[in-house]
C-alpha cells in the first residue's frame, strides 16, 4: 500500500432508476429465488399503469439471482430492471462489486485491462465497438466503456447483438476500487446506455476510512 492510499471503502451505495430492482444477495441466500420474483412481478402489476403479459419473467429472475447467488462474492451488489411492455423482460442487470487495489492497479491499469478485454473474447463472440472515457465526478475518477458485441451460440448461422458499460471507480486516496458492469441483450432498453449507465454510476457514494 503506497502512502497515497491510506483509505479503504467501509460501504458504498448508489441510487437506480423506479423501474430497477435490488436482487438481494449478501445475507438472503435463505430468500427463496422465485418467491423473491413473483414479489417483485406482484410490485410490477401493482405500480405499473399498463403491464404486458407475465410470461416466462419469474423463471428469468429466479435464474438470473441463483446464478448471482453461486459466485458466493459477499462484496456483490445487484440491480435489474424489468421492461413492461407486450411481454414482461429484464431490460438491464448492473452488479457492483468492490475490489482491493495492489501497488501498480490503478485508473490506467484498468483501462488497459478493458481495452485487452474487448480484443481476446470467448469462442462465438466478437467485438463490434468498443468505445473508452475517463471522467471525474464527487465520488472519484470514473474509466467507462461501452462493448458492442456479436454472439454466435454453438450451431447458429446469424450472431445476435449484445452490448454493455463497464465503469470503474477510483475514490481519492483508497486502496479499493468500485466496479460497474450494466448488461443488456435487448438494445432498445437504453436511449443512450453509455450517459444513462454512468448517470447511475454517478449517484454512487463511499464511505472510507484510514485502512488499519
Amino acid at each position: 500500500m503506497t502512502s497515497d492510499r491510506a483509505l479503504e471503502i467501509v460501504a458504498f451505495d448508489f441510487d437506480v432508476p423506479a423501474d430497477y430492482h435490488p436482487v438481494p444477495l449478501a445475507g438472503a441466500e435463505g430468500l427463496d429465488s422465485v418467491r423473491w420474483a413473483r414479489g417483485v412481478v406482484d410490485e410490477i402489476e401493482q405500480d405499473v399503469d399498463s403491464v404486458g403479459e407475465v410470461g416466462d419473467i419469474v423463471e428469468q429472475l429466479a435464474e438470473l439471482r441463483r446464478q448471482l447467488l453461486s459466485q458466493q462474492d459477499s462484496w456483490l451488489s445487484a440491480a435489474v430492471s424489468i421492461r413492461p411492455e407486450d411481454e414482461l423482460s429484464i431490460g438491464c442487470l448492473v452488479t457492483a462489486e468492490q475490489f482491493a487495489m495492489d501497488d501498480d492497479d490503478g485508473p490506467e491499469a484498468f483501462e488497459t485491462m478493458l481495452r485487452e478485454g474487448t480484443r481476446v473474447l470467448a469462442p462465438g463472440k466478437r467485438t463490434r465497438t468498443a468505445d473508452l472515457w475517463r471522467s471525474h465526478s464527487d465520488v472519484g475518477e470514473i474509466v467507462g466503456m461501452f462493448h458492442r458485441f456479436d454472439v454466435t451460440d454453438p450451431g447458429a448461422v446469424v450472431a445476435r447483438v449484445e452490448q454493455r458499460t463497464i465503469f470503474g471507480v477510483f475514490p481519492p486516496g483508497s486502496s479499493d476500487m468500485i466496479r460497474f458492469v450494466f448488461t443488456v441483450s435487448d438494445l432498445a432498453t437504453f436511449d443512450d446506455m453509455p450517459r444513462d449507465t454512468q448517470a447511475i454510476v454517478e449517484r454512487l457514494t463511499v464511505t472510507t476510512a484510514v485502512r488499519a
